[in-house]
């Protein structure tokens, strides 16, 4: 085929539609269950709670929902997946898919999935988090060296508590000691869900611990919070090891090789990155 993308997250979904549009062969493998990356919400009690991306730098202007803007960026009422379920639509994905190996060919790339999938493309496009690509490309023996400036991005952790509350009445989202408290009742999800993101500096400290001590550090900010006093019904501890990238790479998108490219977050707007792709592409 023409085309192969690793990663369902939103830059690959955005690739594979201006693919799709120009009649190009193309296969999205994603390795997780789900679509969207970190467009992300769990339900609990059958309602839902984003616990990913909570807003976004930018929104594609052929999106069919409803969407918010904010001062902290955009978000979709009813939760952020629903921005991937509608991108996805008619796109050739497969999911359940870890790509292990990656080897060039002489008319492109040999791929193959944990799952036992071989396939082979003139292409291959990698949208990951850079630290997770270059995982990819070490185990391949195809990581540019060390000096590289690909090595040089950097992520921030995220540690999210996914809370439902007795109550939520008279309280609405906040920032507090750097961490954000966002209610779920505005965005139309669980009436009485909030979702504590913790701050960059936080989620480093407790990132590895026990899932217990991390949970009791977030609920040690909860009690010194104005909402200290409200009642916890159910509590989740989420993980985002590769949240936000700190820097970005100096271009929009790189061939590391003839037909291997990256691009994603870590080469900025993850919307921008894919558009300039696209256009060198097509």
């Amino acid at each position: 085929m023409d085309y192969i993308i690793i990663g369902a997250g939103l830059t690959g979904l955005h690739i594979a539609q201006a693919l799709q549009n120009r009649n190009q062969t193309y296969t999205i493998l994603e390795k997780s269950k789900g679509l969207g990356g970190r467009l992300a919400t769990r339900r609990i009690d059958d309602l839902g709670l984003d616990h990913g991306a909570l807003f976004l730098d930018s929104i594609d202007n052929n999106l069919t929902l409803e969407t918010i803007s904010t001062d902290l960026g955009h978000y979709v009422p009813g939760g952020m997946n629903q921005i991937a379920k509608i991108m996805a639509k008619d796109l050739k994905i497969m999911k359940e898919q870890k790509v292990t190996k990656l080897k060039p060919q002489n008319q492109g790339w040999h791929i193959e999935t944990e799952e036992g999938l071989v396939l082979e493309s003139k292409n291959v496009i990698l949208t990951a988090p850079l630290p997770q690509a270059l995982d990819l490309l070490s185990q391949n023996h195809l990581a540019p060296n060390e000096n590289h400036e690909l090595h040089s991005i950097k992520y921030t952790k995220a540690l999210i508590l996914l809370v439902t509350l007795e109550s939520t009445e008279n309280f609405s989202s906040s920032i507090f000691e750097g961490h954000h408290f966002q209610f779920m009742k505005e965005r139309k999800l669980h009436p009485k869900g909030l979702v504590i993101q913790c701050s960059p500096e936080f989620s480093e400290k407790y990132f590895d611990q026990a899932e217990a001590v991390s949970t009791d550090e977030i609920l040690k900010i909860f009690k010194r919070s104005p909402l200290g006093n409200l009642k916890i019904e159910k509590l989740e501890l989420k993980k985002w090891r590769y949240s936000r990238p700190m820097t970005t790479y100096s271009q929009k998108f790189l061939e590391l090789y003839p037909g291997l490219y990256l691009c994603g977050d870590g080469f900025g707007l993850p919307l921008e990155s894919s558009r300039v792709l696209i256009n060198h592409l097509l």
